[in-house]
């Protein structure tokens, strides 16, 4: 018997993430924090994939931070106010 696995959409994933931003309350949080609180030790680019269509569809706001650091990048986002 075929066995077939469901596989997460990037929309269904999105959803899952603006959740996650929308529980975290108004305020900026980075990647770092919406993995945390995934439980995952960093998002994957499937993870990256959804935080940015929901940016592009205007769910949230994105904003990117040159920083001192080996990563020199520093992503942060917001749900958009109405």
């Amino acid at each position: 018997m075929l066995m077939t696995r469901s596989r997460t959409t990037i929309a269904q994933r999105a959803n899952e993430i603006y959740a996650i931003i929308a529980n975290l309350g108004q305020g900026w949080h980075t990647r770092s924090d919406i993995a945390r609180l995934m439980g995952k030790p960093h998002l994957t680019p499937f993870d990256v994939a959804a935080l940015e269509a929901l940016a592009e569809n205007g769910r949230v706001i994105a904003e990117q931070h040159e920083i001192d650091s080996p990563i020199p990048v520093r992503w942060e986002y917001k749900i958009k106010e109405n």
